[in-house]
């Protein structure tokens, strides 16, 4: 989970665990890989088009870091759209090449406070994680873990004031971490009984939410949501 300081945004603790696994992604998924296998190339040809001629994705990516870097988010978001669009257009909907984009991508729309984008983008996140690493279930914990985080942090600070459905999802992915927890070679009992508390949690706030919705209810809430949120998950 998260650790987030006082002093810290969402923002930045959500950009901080997207980075480690980015890492993460680099070493484990061969440049170019893709559902289908590999490119011939090793890498993405995808392009779109300027005045000039095509522009291959790695030079919107490049363009995109420079403005990154100059904290100018909201001009690099449209060079990692367009990347992002290219790179599914020429290699499918399940491509190695598109984490990168989609971890820039969540650190400039969380820059804006954009929560709604994000959570769109950690959903797309999610799918990759899911076909690129099925085969890979240490890779996998670590991407649903991400996601986890995502919606763990947007509890923790009502990012969006949509708490159902980041309650569900958060439901959803403690059951699928569990799964690979129990499947694996040397189960960590201390992480499967944590697992399966954090589901108990997230299935009684998911029932008090179809009860009612009283200010009372919201504040009770509040103070049980602690738990869930100082879980180590």
């Amino acid at each position: 989970m998260l650790r987030l300081h006082p002093a810290k945004s969402p923002a930045s603790g959500i950009v901080a665990a997207g980075w480690m696994l980015a890492a993460v992604a680099m070493v484990h998924i061969p440049e170019g890989r893709s559902q289908g296998g590999y490119s011939e190339s090793g890498y993405s040809e995808a392009a779109y088009y300027e005045d000039g001629g095509p522009v291959h994705h790695h030079e919107l990516l490049r363009r995109a870091i420079s403005l990154q870097e100059r904290d100018e988010h909201g001009a690099a978001l449209p060079l990692l759209r367009e990347a992002l669009l290219a790179t599914r257009a020429r290699d499918g909907l399940y491509h190695g090449d598109q984490l990168d984009i989609l971890h820039r991508l969540i650190e400039s729309e969380s820059m804006g406070a954009n929560w709604r984008q994000v959570d769109d983008y950690f959903a797309l996140l999610r799918s990759l994680y899911e076909r690129l690493y099925a085969d890979d279930p240490g890779c996998l914990e670590l991407g649903l873990a991400l996601v986890t985080d995502w919606h763990v942090d947007a509890l923790r600070h009502d990012l969006d004031g949509r708490p159902v459905p980041h309650l569900r999802q958060a439901r959803e992915l403690f059951k699928q971490r569990l799964r690979l927890a129990e499947g694996a070679a040397n189960p960590d009992a201390g992480k499967i009984e944590r697992l399966r508390r954090n589901i108990g949690i997230a299935e009684s706030h998911l029932t008090l939410y179809s009860l009612g919705d009283s200010q009372a209810l919201r504040e009770w809430q509040a103070r049980q949501r602690e738990v869930l949120l100082s879980s180590n998950w």
